[in-house]
């Protein structure tokens, strides 16, 4: 029969039950933001219908039980993950926008944005948020969070091609940025996506005329 080391015998039970429960609770940061990062590794690279609670564990390498405690439906799952998706995506839209010199060579800036529209994962990641959504209303607000950055970084891209950043032109811009990408995604085709490092210049080019008529 294992017996206790003499130290830990002095300690009152209910001391090593608090130091305990202070450790789990110290850990629960931790482990809850794993299982999103897994969960979002799934969105990004396998799509919306593969985002199963049994992916999410196998990739964070976590037990049901475990997932359930810290998101017990998929529901809830999916609420904390459209909300750290906005965390990722706006954070590294942030980091591309700033990256550099703050006003960025228009040539440079054309070649980012082709890039990132490129960037097949992307569009998993917002067509999941919108086939979330429009199943849960509680995921809505982070979705509109999400556009509402996104806006910000297309408001400067015209600022940068010497266009006004009016409501209608940051819409038009957008759904051109928007359209682009769904269909590279769709596409799925190395001619379409390199023909963005064209498409992207000429767009800013005809923006630029915007800005010179004004």
């Amino acid at each position: 029969m294992p017996t206790r080391s003499p130290a830990a015998s002095k300690v009152p039970v209910k001391r090593r039950a608090r130091a305990a429960l202070a450790h789990a609770s110290a850990a629960a940061p931790d482990t809850r933001a794993r299982i999103l990062e897994a969960a979002y590794g799934v969105l990004r690279e396998r799509g919306y219908d593969k985002l199963t609670q049994l992916a999410v564990c196998e990739a964070a390498g976590i037990s049901q039980g475990h997932l359930t405690y810290y998101f017990p439906t998929r529901a809830t799952l999916q609420l904390g993950l459209a909300e750290h998706c906005v965390y990722r995506e706006v954070a590294q839209m942030l980091r591309v926008a700033l990256d550099g010199a703050a006003k960025p060579v228009p040539a440079e800036l054309a070649a980012g944005l082709a890039a990132q529209l490129r960037d097949r994962d992307k569009p998993r990641v917002m067509l999941g948020l919108l086939m979330a959504a429009d199943g849960d209303a509680r995921i809505k607000p982070a979705l509109r969070e999400f556009m509402r950055n996104a806006r910000g970084l297309v408001a400067r891209v015209l600022t940068e091609c010497g266009a006004p950043a009016s409501e209608a032109n940051i819409t038009l811009l957008h759904a051109n940025l928007i359209g682009l990408a769904i269909l590279n995604f769709a596409c799925d085709d190395k001619t379409f996506a390199a023909s963005l490092d064209d498409v992207i210049p000429m767009l800013m080019r005809n923006w630029s005329k915007v800005g010179a008529s004004n």
